[in-house]
């Protein structure tokens, strides 16, 4: 929050940079003059002076009652036109005698539960103790406030009426000159400050103008409403992934991979196709983004029960991988199609090293298959010559499905380098990678970004989050209600697969 103007330093501090040779005849006076100078250029006058406010619990405003409580009224003018309601709540204590100074906040949108709210800010007006219209009281307001992790503006006449910590004092005297002064050791201090001031009409105006606004959280698209269930939607495809072409007696790869998972805004049935580019899909590899409570785990479901419903077991296989307890796909251990199920990783660090060498044993395993059998480039190739020849070992597709891979990779970086080898050629031999997390760590995807074709975000913690996955913030705007997400597939799509951006919605899989 900015608190006035006046005399702040550089930020990158003028230095006289004097000879080091003590031989060489400086000219005292030219000397003097450049160190005036540089004494001069260290301060910035007439700045704008700012209190950080996330760094603070309580700040004293110290002084006449007139000027403390015309720099809170600017403080709090400021700070609600420069937050969203959704991410600060502002909160005044006050003395009846001084209800026209406040009662304008009663029009602000910043009102607590007007919302789900973000950082606390609280005004306590106690330059009429005792008396405060507050219950609780004001010293138990502050305690509170303190403990939630909000901040207390605290107004008071002199230093015997300021709480007994604080972090920041604003003393101000009646000409609006104030010194500020931060309590903790070696604090700066910073006098001959003009104060920001703002009258009650002005605030009024201020929340008169913000009251009846809010800021959108909707997203681009319209939201489905329907709610869907699984078998409804494998109730309309054939279960075998394809009919058998005639002329090879190999399936048609058409539907090979495909899985459906919702509907899309207009109420269409929505297909992940996970083949590759060039058959048409939007794999092989994929991302997976949502807040606790957005469905994340319904979804991972979804794909994996859909999966097994369609594919037999010489066509999919499934690694099931979850970095806590497991309670995601322990319901799905049963299924044929799930050849390992590796839960529980954070409480043991020997599993987390043999799940990295099961899942490299694997990619090696598969680059050795297709070698021996004449060197084949993929398993497309390795599948047809299979056709001819039943001998052939069976080589299904594997889709390695990680849930909170982000705290995965944090304890073991290691992995990086095999997810990423496996996004380099995992097209070529069959192998897939569906990643998921509550959160995501742009940094831990380096080397493995490019792989990700296409990704799922359901609703995220922030908006930041929102476009690292996608590229615009809407899923921060999603609806609550979990099961609605928003998907994007990278520019080269083809024709077949789902558009950059649609809009699914799930309810979490159940057996019936």
């Amino acid at each position: 929050m900015r608190v006035g103007r006046g005399p702040v330093p550089l930020a990158a501090p003028v230095r006289l940079d004097r000879p080091a040779d003590p031989l060489v005849d400086l000219d005292q006076e030219l000397l003097a003059a450049a160190e005036r100078l540089a004494r001069r250029a260290t301060w910035l006058p007439d700045a704008p002076v700012v209190v950080p406010l996330r760094q603070l619990g309580v700040i004293a405003l110290t002084g006449p009652p007139t000027r403390t409580r015309a720099l809170a009224r600017a403080v709090v003018c400021e700070l609600a036109a420069f937050h969203a309601p959704d991410d600060l709540r502002l909160l005044a204590a006050f003395p009846a005698a001084a209800g026209h100074a406040w009662r304008w906040m009663e029009r602000l949108p910043h009102r607590p539960g007007a919302g789900p709210g973000g950082a606390l800010v609280t005004v306590i007006d106690a330059t009429g103790r005792p008396g405060v219209d507050a219950s609780p009281g004001p010293d138990e307001l502050l305690e509170r406030t303190v403990a939630a992790g909000g901040t207390v503006i605290w107004l008071a006449e002199g230093v015997s009426g300021e709480p007994s910590e604080l972090s920041v004092r604003i003393r101000l005297d009646d000409h609006r000159w104030a010194t500020l002064q931060e309590t903790t050791p070696g604090g700066r201090r910073v006098a001959g400050i003009r104060t920001d001031a703002a009258d009650v009409a002005l605030c009024e105006a201020v929340a008169r103008h913000l009251g009846p606004r809010q800021l959108g959280r909707r997203a681009t698209t319209p939201v489905p409403t329907v709610a869907v269930r699984l078998l409804d939607l494998l109730g309309g495809l054939d279960p075998r992934p394809g009919p058998v072409d005639p002329g090879g007696g190999t399936p048609i790869r058409s539907r090979l991979l495909e899985v459906p998972v919702g509907v899309t805004a207009g109420g269409d049935p929505l297909v992940l196709d996970l083949k590759e580019a060039a058959e048409g899909g939007i794999g092989p590899h994929g991302l997976v983004v949502g807040a606790t409570g957005s469905g994340k785990s319904e979804l991972l479901r979804t794909i994996v029960a859909g999966l097994a419903a369609t594919h037999p077991v010489d066509q999919l296989a499934l690694v099931l991988v979850d970095f806590k307890g497991g309670a995601a796909f322990a319901d799905l251990a049963p299924l044929p199609q799930v050849a390992g199920l590796i839960t529980n990783l954070q409480s043991d660090a020997s599993m987390v090293d043999r799940a990295m060498a099961a899942l490299q044993g694997e990619l090696t395993r598969r680059q050795g298959l297709l070698r021996r059998n004449g060197n084949l480039p993929d398993l497309r190739a390795y599948a047809a010559k299979r056709a001819l020849d039943p001998r052939l070992e069976p080589l299904p597709h594997l889709l390695i499905v990680v849930d909170e891979f982000g705290e995965l990779l944090a304890a073991r970086p290691g992995f990086l380098g095999l997810f990423a080898a496996i996004g380099r050629v995992g097209r070529s031999l069959g192998m897939h990678l569906l990643l998921a997390s509550q959160r995501l760590d742009q940094g831990r995807l380096r080397g493995l970004d490019s792989h990700l074709r296409y990704r799922i975000g359901l609703r995220t913690f922030s908006a930041a989050e929102s476009s690292a996955v996608l590229g615009v913030p809407d899923a921060y705007h999603l609806p609550p209600a979990p099961g609605t997400a928003l998907l994007k597939v990278d520019a080269t799509h083809r024709p077949g697969s789902p558009p950059p951006s649609s809009q699914p919605t799930w309810r979490p899989w159940s057996a019936a």
